[in-house]
């Protein structure tokens, strides 16, 4: 698994728009202190692609088969608020759950957690993607109400 730098603290939104995927992937955000983690590692919060289909940890239902992202040019929706360690992801436009209105279910950390890093993992195959911010291009959603561009 592989960690990103710590990101800014605040209410923040970026996307990762895939390259290339042929693996089984993970992707999603961290407390800022884990040094290692797996799919369903305590403090922390991540779509996983299990049997073609993407699920949030923890949740039973998957991301509705049109909106998987898959291939070159998909792309994973992540907003997140470190003042209530809220997450949100959802890919190629549509959210699990919607930041514009409704409050997370998915927190990453435990109280004493301050920032996130993103976190990505995989077993075999590739996985390449470029991280979208506010200043690095265009992004393919709307940026959440109340969020600023990472």
């Amino acid at each position: 698994n592989g960690f990103s730098n710590t990101l800014r603290t605040g209410k923040y939104y970026f996307e990762v728009e895939l390259t290339a995927n042929n693996s089984s992937t993970f992707l999603g955000l961290a407390d800022n202190a884990i040094s290692s983690a797996g799919n369903f590692t305590s403090g922390t919060f991540t779509l996983y692609n299990a049997s073609d289909a993407w699920f949030p940890n923890g949740a039973s239902t998957n991301i509705p088969s049109s909106n998987r992202a898959d291939a070159t040019g998909d792309y994973f929706m992540i907003a997140y608020d470190t003042s209530t360690r809220e997450i949100w992801m959802g890919m190629n436009g549509a959210w699990h759950e919607d930041p514009n209105t409704t409050s997370s279910s998915h927190l990453v950390g435990s109280s004493s957690t301050t920032a996130f890093k993103l976190m990505v993992g995989g077993a075999g195959g590739t996985f390449t993607a470029n991280i979208i911010t506010g200043g690095s291009g265009t992004f393919n959603s709307s940026v959440p109400t109340g969020f600023s561009a990472l």
